[in-house]
């Protein structure tokens, strides 16, 4: 009995041996499918047919293209880089059945004579991004596309290809990278049909899909690379686009992503990045030193295939449940419906990135910040070489979507929207000083919302200026304050309140007052200025200039490995001048967008805005129609309104709600992120004045917000 019980164990366990390779084999060609798939509706047939007869034309015998740079090693735009894609043109030709070119004997042998080129001369680039990630990813694509194609490539060439691949460990990588490196062992896995390489390749490409204190995705759903660089944009799209593309790929196997995972993935997708979208138009604040990059603001454009209306269909596939969220993110996207369509409001401050969503149906007004606890805009590989004052406050406006969108070559990056600053004659004081980041100076940034509404703070201490920054989020308006602008440097400091392109007249508050073209003008104490549908008001006056001229430059000048051409356009440009040497010099200013015309400047009231204190130590603002006051508390001290007496013990920022109600509704945060309670005095209502020992969030929740109800 013991022997039949032990042939019958050995016989089943050698049914299992046989059968799981037949199972696996299996999956590999659903992947393998997935993955052609994806790469073959890239391209139409007309432009593939038309890109595919100039580069059988110009294939020279040897196996290469005359005017690739080959033996050039540059760090960006790698020249050798394009073989594999050209190769890669030719082979979706070759293997599609749509195709003029399909199972043409004679691009069959293009493609294998230009494999083995590239394999022979085994090229590489001084940057370790295009030899472990690239040119694998491309290599990788292109050995699916055969497995699956009319054709197989010789098994020698195959494995030698294979090998070579085999570049990058995952493992040692984290946040986007890791995605990237994996997501090209997949490609060998499913050419090889192994096992084990799946395995591990699967689990280190949904690894990064995880709240981390490191690089990847954070606690506040924000994405940080390249230590605590805020990437929601750049490397962000780069890890969201993988991930998703990931996926896709591996859907109906057992590889599939997990569901928890998945939710992670999309919560990113849905409330962080698609909000940072206006239309089809990102928020420059998000991308990191690929700011100096053309393009890389309008997601329409496919960058390295990266398009967003790709990647918005791949999350509805996987994702159905939110079909008509990202259907309407399409729309704007696609430029089909307006930037406002199915917007809805929000408002989000992000305490590990030091940074504000404010979104409403009419426009977006987004804040960057930095502290000791973040790194500034980075630059690296002679990119982004002038975003010196990057993450000093610059504030994103957006209504139409485009305002800033191919802007940077002709930016005065001294004059960032929202930056408070030196005022340079020449780009020198604006280039970055170190590569890959600095850290920030000041532990006190952050904010406080109920994600509606909101209040966020900076305390500016960066290149010989400092200045108490703040801005107060509401629905029609946004009040931006600053106070205890002090520089002992040389020179005048200025504050931006805009620099983004021309668009229509800029009207200034005299009759029939339209600025004349391509003109300066300076403007004291003036009530407004208006330009673009977007009203700006001066409550306290205060020396400004404004300008609608022509502006030059060209990409080369922030970003070595772009055009040197030079290009030029007019720019609207909107500035306060602090003068030289400022001590305890003060701004105040609110955002309008929205407002169609000087004559509705004329008559608009900022109803129920009071700003009730701007000083280097107390900033606040209430808001009477909305109900609400909200403070930034630099030190401990006591604020009084008509309305209310609040008083903390430690610096904070308060957003009080609901004031005139039975119950109104205290939020606190603690911008220095060091406390673990604040007390916390107030009076409303000429009521009995209540106090509060605010508990604050702790450990990756520090410096986010915490809700008080106030009453009984």
């Amino acid at each position: 009995m013991v022997k039949i019980l032990r042939q019958c164990l050995v016989a089943g366990r050698l049914i299992f041996l046989l059968s799981a390779p037949v199972y696996s084999q299996n999956e590999f060609s659903i992947i393998r499918t997935a993955i052609s798939n994806s790469m073959l509706e890239d391209d139409p047939d007309s432009l593939l047919n038309n890109a595919t007869s100039g580069l059988m034309a110009s294939l020279q015998k040897d196996g290469a293209w005359p005017g690739i740079d080959y033996a050039n090693p540059r760090r960006t735009y790698w020249p050798a880089n394009e073989h594999l894609v050209r190769t890669e043109t030719i082979t979706k030709a070759f293997v599609k059945n749509s195709s003029r070119y399909y199972a043409d004997v004679n691009v069959y042998k293009a493609i294998v004579t230009a494999l083995q080129y590239w394999y022979d001369r085994d090229y590489s680039s001084s940057n370790w991004w295009y030899n472990q990630i690239s040119a694998p990813q491309l290599l990788g694509g292109i050995l699916v596309l055969l497995k699956q194609g009319p054709e197989q490539l010789p098994v020698l060439l195959q494995d030698k290809l294979l090998v070579r691949m085999n570049r990058g460990e995952m493992w040692r990588q984290t946040g986007a990278n890791k995605v990237d490196i994996a997501l090209h062992n997949i490609y060998r896995a499913s050419v090889k049909e192994d096992v084990a390489l799946m395995d591990s390749a699967v689990q280190e490409a949904f690894q990064p899909i995880a709240l981390t204190s490191g690089e990847g995705l954070q606690y506040d759903y924000s994405n940080m690379q390249h230590g605590r660089q805020m990437m929601i944009s750049s490397y962000g799209q780069v890890f969201v686009d993988a991930e998703y593309k990931i996926a896709s790929f591996l859907q109906g196997t057992r590889y599939a992503i997990p569901a928890d995972k998945l939710k992670l993935l999309s919560t990113f997708f849905y409330e962080v990045f698609l909000k940072a979208l206006r239309g089809s138009y990102m928020d420059f604040n998000t991308e990191g030193r690929g700011i100096s990059r053309r393009d890389i603001l309008d997601k329409r454009i496919v960058v390295d295939k990266r398009g967003m209306t790709k990647l918005l269909r791949i999350a509805m596939r996987l994702d159905s449940s939110h079909e008509s969220y990202l259907m309407a993110a399409e729309k704007r996207c696609r430029q089909d419906a307006p930037a406002s369509y199915k917007v809805s409001p929000s408002h989000i401050h992000f305490w590990k990135a030091d940074y504000d969503l404010h979104l409403r149906p009419g426009y977006s007004f987004n804040v960057r910040t930095v502290s000791n606890r973040t790194l500034r805009t980075e630059t690296g590989n002679d990119e982004n070489l002038l975003g010196n004052f990057l993450p000093d406050g610059a504030t994103n406006i957006q209504r139409r979507g485009g305002e800033y969108n191919n802007i940077q070559p002709i930016w005065e990056w001294d004059k960032i929207p929202g930056v408070t600053n030196r005022d340079y004659n020449t780009d020198e004081g604006t280039k970055i000083r170190k590569d890959w980041g600095l850290p920030g100076t000041t532990a006190f940034a952050g904010g406080a919302g109920d994600s509606l509404y909101g209040a966020a703070a900076y305390d500016l201490q960066y290149d010989s200026v400092s200045a108490k920054k703040a801005w107060f989020f509401f629905d029609k308006e946004i009040v931006c304050l600053g106070a205890g602008i002090s520089s002992k440097a040389a020179g005048a400091v200025t504050t931006t309140v805009n620099q983004c392109w021309l668009n229509g007249p800029v009207r200034l508050p005299a009759i029939n007052n339209t600025m004349k073209n391509n003109s300066v003008t300076r403007l004291e104490n003036p009530t407004w200025v208006w330009h673009d549908s977007i009203g700006y008001f001066f409550p306290a006056g205060g020396s400004l200039t404004v300008s609608n001229q022509i502006q030059t430059g060209s990409w080369h000048r922030i970003n070595k490995s772009q055009a040197i051409e030079e290009m030029a356009g007019s720019v609207f440009k909107l500035w306060f001048i602090h003068k030289a040497r400022p001590a305890n010099s003060s701004y105040a200013y609110v955002v309008v967008p929205g407002i169609g015309s000087e004559k509705k400047m004329s008559s608009y009231k900022m109803r129920g805005i009071q700003i009730e204190q701007n000083t280097a130590f107390l900033q606040a603002v209430t808001h009477t129609e909305l109900d609400m006051l909200q403070v930034v508390f630099y030190k401990g001290g006591t604020l009084k309104t008509a309305d209310a007496e609040v008083t903390a013990d430690k610096p904070c920022i308060i957003y009080l709600k609901n004031m005139h109600h039975k119950k109104p509704v205290l939020y606190i945060a603690d911008p220095t992120q060091q406390n673990d309670s604040i007390q916390v005095t107030v009076q409303v209502n000429n009521n009995k004045p209540l106090q509060l020992q605010c508990i604050l969030p702790q450990g990756e929740y520090a410096g986010s917000t915490a809700q008080f109800i106030i009453g009984n």
